[in-house]
């Protein structure tokens, strides 16, 4: 029962809970997601893709995407966002490898955010979702040459 409470039932039971040792203490599951290096080496194995895949779809140096990947580096929310659209299909995975990372998902009210959504929902390339944000005066994911 307690797996399938929404984050609103979650939420009231935090507010009338006496102790929070007790409530973090039963409610531990909730806390247990997948690490950012767990969720994308499931990814690339479901794509089956590489790293050296990644870098050639997002330009990213060498050594930088393999320290991205491998956990040792923390990458930007824009550097993220790159390899997520290098790898993810849907839109789902992209805002859960956010997630994972510790970055706000993509958001609809956000115009920079929409451009992005809107690349993914049509299967656009990096690439080409970021001549988007140029052709909207949106920041780009990263400079061209």
């Amino acid at each position: 029962m307690a797996k399938s409470l929404k984050t609103e039932e979650l939420d009231e039971i935090l507010k009338h809970s006496s102790s929070i040792d007790s409530y973090l203490e039963e409610f531990n599951f909730v806390f247990k997601e997948m690490a950012f290096k767990e969720y994308m080496e499931s990814l690339l194995l479901k794509y089956n893709m590489r790293v050296a895949d990644i870098i050639k779809k997002t330009e990213i140096d060498r050594t930088y995407a393999y320290q991205i990947v491998a956990g040792n580096r923390r990458a930007s929310r824009d550097k993220l966002l790159q390899i997520a659209l290098a790898v993810c299909r849907e839109l789902e995975e992209v805002q859960t490898l956010l997630k994972v990372s510790g970055y706000s998902p993509l958001y609809t009210k956000v115009k920079r955010d929409t451009i992005i959504k809107y690349g993914i929902e049509k299967h656009l390339e990096v690439s080409e979702i970021n001549q988007l944000l140029y052709e909207y005066y949106e920041k780009p994911l990263y400079e061209k040459d």
